[in-house]
């Protein structure tokens, strides 16, 4: 054990048990990627996540509210990789589309890059966004009825400027 935490220590990883490369290596090389599509999935679930919730608790038990609570315990309840099937299922039989097979890194060609990480961004990201509207909408329905929401709106201010300026900074 302590030769094994000394080669870890040292950056030695190992060697794969069904390609015999060197993990550190295999890391090195396809880390970016999968550094990218993480990035690329927080990004896609914020951009989902937030207005959806905004729109869910401002309206509330209204038909966008139900439609985005029922998305939303949807994208939370469907595992990731039966998600990620489908969705490649649907690209393959309806549009003909063809992934490539290759680790095509962003400064290489960022066509082919795209082509590659969108599918596992958006199953990734959709299922955090569900997580981030959910509370988006259970934070805001807690601040909304809070004294200085209702002042601001007493002032006269826009329904927006409520919102982005007293609500959802102090919901996040």
């Amino acid at each position: 054990y302590a030769r094994w935490m000394k080669d870890i220590a040292k950056g030695s990883l190992g060697r794969s048990f069904f390609r015999g490369d060197r993990v550190s290596e295999l890391i090195l090389h396809r880390g970016p990627l999968s550094a990218e599509i993480g990035l690329l999935s927080v990004l896609l679930s914020w951009i989902v996540g937030l207005p959806v919730g905004i729109v869910s608790a401002f309206r509330p038990n209204s038909l966008a509210d139900n439609v985005a609570r029922s998305l939303s315990v949807l994208f939370l309840a469907v595992p990731g990789f039966w998600l990620g099937m489908l969705i490649v299922l649907a690209s393959v039989f309806w549009f003909g589309y063809k992934a490539p097979l290759g680790v095509v890194h962003l400064w290489e060609d960022p066509w082919a890059n795209l082509q590659l990480v969108i599918g596992p961004a958006v199953v990734l990201g959709l299922g955090q966004g569900a997580y981030i509207a959910r509370m988006t909408r259970s934070c805001l329905l807690d601040v909304v009825g809070e004294d200085y929401v209702r002042t601001a709106r007493a002032k006269g201010l826009a329904e927006r400027l409520v919102v982005v300026r007293h609500a959802l900074p102090n919901a996040l």
